[in-house]
């Protein structure tokens, strides 16, 4: 799982700090509520990993059902060219939406929540319109 985080280029310094009151929120300071790092590996690569990086979007079909749709990536994670930010603005493409660049990276949303909760009001009213 390091190695998985590490290669995806997450400041984990930055989220160390945010992902800890999460995760005492989440659990109500109850350590033995904490899962084990083997069955969270095991749960993030099953559930989570292996569908995402396996998921074709059938293009046409999502540009036929007439919802509005828009693609997202953070800006650093596009500056840094990774391979899941790289997808979203071909697919913007592909589907003719807008592209949406959120500041920070893959999960900027743990510490950058204000920043991060702006864009995402932004879009979230041109959805209504």
């Amino acid at each position: 799982m390091f190695r998985f985080v590490f290669g995806v280029g997450l400041p984990i310094r930055q989220m160390i700090a945010p992902s800890s009151r999460i995760s005492k929120t989440a659990r109500g300071n109850r350590p033995d509520l904490d899962p084990r790092p083997e069955e969270t590996s095991e749960f993030f690569i099953k559930q989570e990993l292996l569908p995402v990086t396996n998921y074709m979007p059938d293009i046409a079909l999502i540009k036929k059902n007439g919802v509005k749709v828009f693609m997202a990536a953070g800006n650093m994670s596009l500056e840094k060219r990774r391979f899941y930010a790289e997808t979203a603005p071909i697919l913007a493409n592909l589907l003719d939406c807008e592209m949406v660049v959120f500041p920070g990276h893959h999960v900027s949303y743990l510490d950058m929540p204000e920043a991060w909760a702006t864009v995402l009001r932004h879009i979230l009213q041109k959805a209504t319109e």
